[in-house]
């Protein structure tokens, strides 16, 4: 009786159950279908226990990702990751990892890509000649291959950044950073052509290249059959940034600008609100005695006329 009691003080189970089956056997619920027994834990705990094994799956997804630049194959590599998670009662602990790690990889797209964009628009501004009004693709494509460093691709590449060292690693993996690099640029170099053309009215090619032709690409440059010489199978040779090795400045916190400490923050003064006239009351609101009309202080404003 008193380990029930317990239970019911720490909410793990019913006080009617408790008092009914216990002093009142003639009025105990009807039988429930038998569930299967789980082990309880304190979130707490799940937490510290799941915390190493989600950091070695985000470091091992990232590499993957690397490497073939589609959240199709994040499915195969948490179930290989957690393989010695089996049962149905880590069947949650599978999911969530699967949800999130897809989750991850398309940020890692999206942020990729138009950090990408970011990095060709300023190619074209510092050489407006070699790159910026250059139209023949082969000449595009070797001033992208000249333009190629490993520290900048692990910052344009945003999931790499603190994660993966591209100069470690082997020099296959090397190659095919330097492939895709090269060919991602110019897929966005390519769309930003075709957006001008459009916009000057010059005859353009009729297939489409907008953003979501630059998104496709990227999800499908693994197996393209050109690609298949560049490909790496093994994850291995991406070496990781050990977490001791990283800057310093890079493991403090940002200071952002607090708002009170801005000088720039605007305050206005009393006078803009006297002379705006997107807040002051209405003066044709009820009749001339002032019935129907509100106070300036409960005056609801007028929010789409605001927008």
């Amino acid at each position: 009786m008193i380990r029930r009691l317990s239970l019911v003080l720490s909410g793990r189970t019913s006080l009617r159950a408790t008092f009914s089956d216990t002093f009142h056997p003639t009025l105990r619920t009807p039988p429930q279908r038998a569930r299967r027994h789980y082990v309880t834990k304190e979130s707490t705990n799940w937490a510290e226990e799941l915390r190493p094994i989600f950091r070695g799956l985000e470091q091992s997804t990232r590499k993957v990702f690397l490497l073939t630049l589609n959240k199709s194959w994040m499915g195969n590599t948490v179930g290989l990751y957690l393989r010695n998670s089996q049962g149905p009662e880590n069947e949650w602990i599978r999911d969530l990892a699967r949800k999130r790690f897809q989750t991850n990889c398309n940020t890692w797209k999206s942020r990729t890509m138009y950090s990408l964009k970011a990095h060709v628009l300023k190619l074209e501004r510092d050489s407006p000649v070699m790159f910026g009004r250059e139209k023949d693709i082969r000449n595009l494509q070797d001033f992208l291959n000249k333009s190629f460093n490993p520290d900048t691709f692990e910052v344009l590449f945003v999931f790499c950044r603190g994660w993966i060292t591209i100069a470690g690693s082997d020099i296959r993996v090397r190659r095919w950073c330097l492939y895709i690099y090269v060919e991602l640029c110019m897929t966005i170099k390519r769309h930003l052509m075709w957006k001008r053309d459009i916009a000057s009215g010059v005859p353009t090619d009729t297939r489409t290249m907008d953003w979501r032709w630059c998104l496709m690409r990227f999800s499908k440059i693994r197996h393209a059959e050109q690609s298949q010489h560049y490909v790496v199978d093994d994850i291995t040779l991406v070496k990781s940034v050990k977490r001791s090795e990283l800057p310093r400045s890079s493991m403090e916190k940002e200071d952002f600008l607090d708002f009170d400490e801005d000088e720039f923050a605007f305050r206005p003064r009393d006078r803009d609100f006297e002379t705006h006239s997107m807040i002051l009351p209405s003066t044709n609101q009820g009749n001339a005695s002032g019935e129907g009309a509100q106070d300036s202080d409960d005056a609801i404003p007028d929010v789409a006329g605001m927008q």
